[in-house]
Protein backbone atom coordinates (compact mmCIF):
# COMPACT_ATOMS: atom_id res chain seq x y z
CA UNK A 1 0.00 0.00 0.00
CA UNK A 2 2.86 2.52 0.61
CA UNK A 3 4.31 4.64 3.36
CA UNK A 4 1.90 7.53 3.11
CA UNK A 5 -1.13 5.25 3.05
CA UNK A 6 0.61 3.90 6.11
CA UNK A 7 0.59 6.53 8.10
CA UNK A 8 -2.06 8.46 6.67
CA UNK A 9 -3.95 5.33 8.35
CA UNK A 10 -2.05 5.46 11.43
CA UNK A 11 -2.94 9.60 11.68
CA UNK A 12 -6.67 8.48 10.78
CA UNK A 13 -6.87 5.54 13.87
CA UNK A 14 -5.05 7.49 16.91
CA UNK A 15 -6.62 10.53 16.41
CA UNK A 16 -10.22 9.48 15.56
CA UNK A 17 -10.19 6.56 18.28
CA UNK A 18 -10.91 6.92 21.98
CA UNK A 19 -9.14 4.43 23.65
CA UNK A 20 -11.12 2.44 26.29
CA UNK A 21 -9.32 2.84 29.63
CA UNK A 22 -10.12 1.67 32.73
CA UNK A 23 -7.33 3.48 34.88
CA UNK A 24 -9.82 6.81 34.08
CA UNK A 25 -12.93 5.17 35.75
CA UNK A 26 -10.93 3.56 38.60
CA UNK A 27 -11.96 3.01 42.44
CA UNK A 28 -9.86 5.90 43.37
CA UNK A 29 -11.66 7.85 41.29
CA UNK A 30 -14.85 7.19 42.04
CA UNK A 31 -14.19 7.11 46.10
CA UNK A 32 -12.99 10.26 45.68
CA UNK A 33 -15.66 12.02 43.73
CA UNK A 34 -17.77 14.48 45.22
CA UNK A 35 -21.49 13.17 46.14
CA UNK A 36 -24.02 13.82 43.81
CA UNK A 37 -28.08 14.99 44.41
CA UNK A 38 -30.06 13.73 42.05
CA UNK A 39 -30.39 14.88 38.41
CA UNK A 40 -33.61 17.00 38.88
CA UNK A 41 -32.21 19.13 42.02
CA UNK A 42 -28.64 19.46 39.77
CA UNK A 43 -30.38 20.98 36.78
CA UNK A 44 -32.45 23.32 38.92
CA UNK A 45 -29.08 24.53 40.77
CA UNK A 46 -27.38 27.76 39.52
CA UNK A 47 -24.74 27.11 37.61
CA UNK A 48 -21.85 28.41 39.86
CA UNK A 49 -22.96 25.88 42.84
CA UNK A 50 -22.68 23.19 40.11
CA UNK A 51 -19.05 24.39 39.37
CA UNK A 52 -18.21 24.68 43.08
CA UNK A 53 -20.25 21.85 45.18
CA UNK A 54 -21.06 19.19 42.37
CA UNK A 55 -19.42 18.98 39.22
CA UNK A 56 -15.12 18.80 39.87
CA UNK A 57 -13.41 16.90 41.87
CA UNK A 58 -11.14 17.93 44.55
CA UNK A 59 -8.00 18.01 42.41
CA UNK A 60 -9.41 18.76 39.06
CA UNK A 61 -11.09 17.01 36.53
CA UNK A 62 -14.50 16.35 36.23
CA UNK A 63 -16.41 13.90 38.31
CA UNK A 64 -17.51 10.80 36.96
CA UNK A 65 -20.00 10.45 39.11
CA UNK A 66 -21.96 14.01 37.97
CA UNK A 67 -21.42 12.40 34.73
CA UNK A 68 -23.21 9.36 35.92
CA UNK A 69 -25.60 10.90 37.63
CA UNK A 70 -26.70 12.90 34.60
CA UNK A 71 -26.48 10.38 32.15
CA UNK A 72 -29.38 8.58 32.99
CA UNK A 73 -31.24 11.94 32.80
CA UNK A 74 -31.35 13.36 29.21
CA UNK A 75 -34.00 16.31 30.12
CA UNK A 76 -31.49 17.49 33.26
CA UNK A 77 -28.66 16.96 31.43
CA UNK A 78 -29.57 18.95 28.70
CA UNK A 79 -31.04 21.84 30.66
CA UNK A 80 -27.34 21.67 32.30
CA UNK A 81 -25.68 21.55 29.16
CA UNK A 82 -27.89 25.53 28.37
CA UNK A 83 -26.94 27.14 31.15
CA UNK A 84 -23.37 26.03 30.73
CA UNK A 85 -23.50 27.67 27.33
CA UNK A 86 -25.52 30.88 28.49
CA UNK A 87 -23.29 31.40 31.62
CA UNK A 88 -19.78 30.53 29.27
CA UNK A 89 -21.04 33.14 26.33
CA UNK A 90 -21.93 36.39 29.56
CA UNK A 91 -19.42 35.34 32.35
CA UNK A 92 -16.80 38.22 32.86
CA UNK A 93 -14.62 35.82 35.08
CA UNK A 94 -11.89 33.86 32.53
CA UNK A 95 -11.42 31.16 34.92
CA UNK A 96 -14.88 30.64 35.36
CA UNK A 97 -15.95 30.12 31.78
CA UNK A 98 -13.05 27.57 31.66
CA UNK A 99 -14.76 25.75 34.28
CA UNK A 100 -17.90 25.70 32.57
CA UNK A 101 -16.27 25.54 28.89
CA UNK A 102 -14.85 22.36 30.40
CA UNK A 103 -17.59 20.84 31.79
CA UNK A 104 -19.92 21.16 28.75
CA UNK A 105 -16.99 19.32 26.87
CA UNK A 106 -17.01 17.14 29.10
CA UNK A 107 -21.36 16.83 29.42
CA UNK A 108 -21.23 16.76 25.62
CA UNK A 109 -18.48 13.75 25.10
CA UNK A 110 -20.86 11.68 27.80
CA UNK A 111 -23.97 12.45 25.69
CA UNK A 112 -21.74 10.57 22.44
CA UNK A 113 -20.69 7.69 24.58
CA UNK A 114 -24.32 7.00 26.21
CA UNK A 115 -25.81 7.94 22.76
CA UNK A 116 -23.45 4.95 21.20
CA UNK A 117 -24.80 2.70 24.42
CA UNK A 118 -28.35 2.74 24.13
CA UNK A 119 -27.76 1.76 20.47
CA UNK A 120 -27.92 -1.89 21.09
CA UNK A 121 -27.13 -2.98 17.67
CA UNK A 122 -23.73 -1.20 18.02
CA UNK A 123 -23.17 -2.91 20.99
CA UNK A 124 -20.57 -0.13 21.69
CA UNK A 125 -20.33 0.16 25.74
CA UNK A 126 -20.08 3.90 27.56
CA UNK A 127 -17.17 2.82 29.69
CA UNK A 128 -15.34 1.46 26.31
CA UNK A 129 -15.80 5.39 25.13
CA UNK A 130 -14.88 7.07 27.93
CA UNK A 131 -10.82 7.87 27.54
CA UNK A 132 -7.83 8.14 29.05
CA UNK A 133 -6.28 10.90 26.93
CA UNK A 134 -2.29 10.64 28.35
CA UNK A 135 -2.89 6.74 27.26
CA UNK A 136 -3.70 7.98 24.21
CA UNK A 137 -1.32 10.35 23.59
CA UNK A 138 1.69 7.48 24.60
CA UNK A 139 0.26 5.89 21.60
CA UNK A 140 0.16 8.83 19.39
CA UNK A 141 4.13 9.13 19.92
CA UNK A 142 4.93 6.25 19.51
CA UNK A 143 3.22 5.71 16.58
CA UNK A 144 5.07 8.85 14.90
CA UNK A 145 8.34 7.12 15.66
CA UNK A 146 7.44 4.18 14.52
CA UNK A 147 5.93 5.29 11.25
CA UNK A 148 9.36 7.58 10.63
CA UNK A 149 11.12 4.58 11.90
CA UNK A 150 13.76 2.13 9.44
CA UNK A 151 11.20 0.10 10.34
CA UNK A 152 8.70 1.57 8.70
CA UNK A 153 7.99 -1.07 6.23
CA UNK A 154 6.96 -3.59 8.99
CA UNK A 155 4.06 -1.41 10.41
CA UNK A 156 1.42 -2.38 8.20
CA UNK A 157 -2.44 -0.77 8.21
CA UNK A 158 -3.58 -4.21 9.38
CA UNK A 159 -1.85 -4.01 12.42
CA UNK A 160 -2.79 -0.78 13.00
CA UNK A 161 -6.11 -1.12 12.99
CA UNK A 162 -6.07 -4.02 15.12
CA UNK A 163 -4.47 -2.43 17.83
CA UNK A 164 -6.22 1.07 18.00
CA UNK A 165 -9.74 0.06 17.12
CA UNK A 166 -11.85 -1.96 19.22
CA UNK A 167 -13.20 -4.92 17.26
CA UNK A 168 -17.75 -3.21 17.98
CA UNK A 169 -16.00 0.04 16.23
CA UNK A 170 -14.45 -2.06 13.07
CA UNK A 171 -17.42 -3.92 12.93
CA UNK A 172 -19.57 -1.17 12.52
CA UNK A 173 -18.26 1.19 10.41
CA UNK A 174 -21.31 3.50 10.45
CA UNK A 175 -21.10 3.72 14.35
CA UNK A 176 -17.37 4.14 13.31
CA UNK A 177 -17.86 7.23 10.98
CA UNK A 178 -20.68 9.06 13.46
CA UNK A 179 -18.22 8.68 15.96
CA UNK A 180 -15.59 10.47 14.06
CA UNK A 181 -17.75 13.49 12.78
CA UNK A 182 -19.56 13.76 16.47
CA UNK A 183 -15.72 14.55 17.38
CA UNK A 184 -15.07 16.79 14.75
CA UNK A 185 -17.88 19.00 15.79
CA UNK A 186 -16.83 19.51 18.88
CA UNK A 187 -13.90 21.68 17.67
CA UNK A 188 -15.60 24.57 18.48
CA UNK A 189 -16.12 24.03 22.21
CA UNK A 190 -12.21 23.99 22.51
CA UNK A 191 -11.85 27.58 20.17
CA UNK A 192 -13.87 28.78 23.17
CA UNK A 193 -11.95 27.18 25.72
CA UNK A 194 -8.82 28.64 24.14
CA UNK A 195 -10.14 32.20 24.69
CA UNK A 196 -11.29 32.20 28.13
CA UNK A 197 -7.55 31.01 28.24
CA UNK A 198 -5.95 33.88 26.37
CA UNK A 199 -7.91 36.00 28.40
CA UNK A 200 -6.62 34.60 31.42
CA UNK A 201 -2.82 35.02 30.51
CA UNK A 202 -2.60 31.65 29.17
CA UNK A 203 -3.03 29.93 32.62
CA UNK A 204 -5.73 27.38 33.95
CA UNK A 205 -8.40 26.95 36.17
CA UNK A 206 -7.49 24.83 39.00
CA UNK A 207 -10.70 23.11 38.45
CA UNK A 208 -9.93 21.89 35.30
CA UNK A 209 -7.96 18.88 34.00
CA UNK A 210 -5.73 21.24 31.63
CA UNK A 211 -3.83 18.41 30.13
CA UNK A 212 -6.42 15.98 29.13
CA UNK A 213 -8.31 19.13 27.64
CA UNK A 214 -5.00 19.85 25.80
CA UNK A 215 -4.90 16.53 24.46
CA UNK A 216 -8.51 15.92 23.63
CA UNK A 217 -8.63 19.63 21.85
CA UNK A 218 -5.81 18.27 19.61
CA UNK A 219 -7.45 15.04 18.72
CA UNK A 220 -11.05 17.05 17.38
CA UNK A 221 -8.99 19.62 16.38
CA UNK A 222 -7.12 17.33 14.03
CA UNK A 223 -9.94 15.56 12.81
CA UNK A 224 -11.06 19.19 11.67
CA UNK A 225 -8.56 20.90 10.11
CA UNK A 226 -6.52 18.08 8.64
CA UNK A 227 -8.58 15.63 7.41
CA UNK A 228 -10.23 16.20 3.81
CA UNK A 229 -12.12 13.39 2.32
CA UNK A 230 -12.01 13.24 -1.29
CA UNK A 231 -15.64 14.17 -2.87
CA UNK A 232 -16.98 10.40 -3.37
CA UNK A 233 -17.29 10.53 0.76
CA UNK A 234 -20.00 12.43 2.06
CA UNK A 235 -17.86 13.22 5.78
CA UNK A 236 -14.49 12.57 7.17
CA UNK A 237 -16.19 10.10 9.02
CA UNK A 238 -17.36 8.35 6.00
CA UNK A 239 -14.02 8.25 4.37
CA UNK A 240 -12.22 6.87 7.62
CA UNK A 241 -14.64 4.01 8.46
CA UNK A 242 -14.39 3.10 4.84
CA UNK A 243 -10.36 3.04 4.93
CA UNK A 244 -10.61 1.08 7.97
CA UNK A 245 -13.10 -1.67 6.32
CA UNK A 246 -11.20 -1.36 2.98
CA UNK A 247 -7.73 -2.38 5.07
CA UNK A 248 -8.79 -4.84 6.65
CA UNK A 249 -10.92 -6.60 3.54
CA UNK A 250 -7.70 -6.04 1.42
CA UNK A 251 -9.62 -3.48 -0.89
CA UNK A 252 -7.19 -0.95 0.22
CA UNK A 253 -4.29 -2.41 -1.08
CA UNK A 254 -4.89 -1.89 -4.32
CA UNK A 255 -5.82 2.04 -3.89
CA UNK A 256 -3.84 5.06 -3.65
CA UNK A 257 -4.09 7.73 -0.69
CA UNK A 258 -6.37 10.48 -2.81
CA UNK A 259 -9.23 7.49 -3.11
CA UNK A 260 -10.16 8.28 0.29
CA UNK A 261 -8.46 11.86 0.94
CA UNK A 262 -7.79 14.97 -0.52
CA UNK A 263 -4.24 14.97 0.72
CA UNK A 264 -1.92 13.10 3.35
CA UNK A 265 -3.59 14.12 7.12
CA UNK A 266 -1.07 16.30 8.30
CA UNK A 267 0.01 16.11 12.02
CA UNK A 268 2.12 19.24 10.86
CA UNK A 269 -1.03 21.45 10.72
CA UNK A 270 -1.48 20.75 14.48
CA UNK A 271 2.06 22.24 15.95
CA UNK A 272 0.99 25.33 13.62
CA UNK A 273 -3.42 25.27 15.40
CA UNK A 274 -4.03 28.77 17.04
CA UNK A 275 -6.21 26.71 19.76
CA UNK A 276 -4.13 23.74 20.09
CA UNK A 277 -0.90 26.35 20.54
CA UNK A 278 -2.71 27.89 23.24
CA UNK A 279 -4.16 24.63 25.27
CA UNK A 280 -0.33 22.56 24.93
CA UNK A 281 1.13 26.22 26.87
CA UNK A 282 -1.19 26.49 29.12
CA UNK A 283 -0.44 22.62 30.42
CA UNK A 284 3.39 22.78 29.71
CA UNK A 285 3.11 20.43 26.61
CA UNK A 286 5.00 23.15 24.06
CA UNK A 287 7.44 20.32 23.55
CA UNK A 288 4.39 18.39 22.07
CA UNK A 289 3.81 21.31 19.57
CA UNK A 290 7.77 20.76 18.32
CA UNK A 291 7.06 17.30 17.64
CA UNK A 292 3.97 18.03 15.70
CA UNK A 293 5.81 20.60 13.55
CA UNK A 294 8.69 18.47 13.06
CA UNK A 295 7.60 14.98 12.51
CA UNK A 296 7.09 14.91 8.75
CA UNK A 297 9.19 17.10 7.20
Amino acid sequence: MGRKIVVACAACMLAAFMASCDNLFSNYFRDNGLGQPDSVVLAELPVRQIIQQYAFMPDGGVSPQFLDTLAADEHARNVIVEKLEQFAATESDPAQVQDAQSLLIELKLDEIAVSFEDDGARAISREMMRVSLRDLYSRLQEAIRLALSTDASQLTPEAIVDALIPAPLQEHPEAFAELIDRLAAMSPYFDQLCQALVYNGIVASRRIDIVKMAQLGAICKFLNISIHPSSRFASIGAAVATLVAEIKSGVAASRSLDYYFTGEPDFRSLGYDYTVGVLFCAAGMQDLLEMFRNSFR
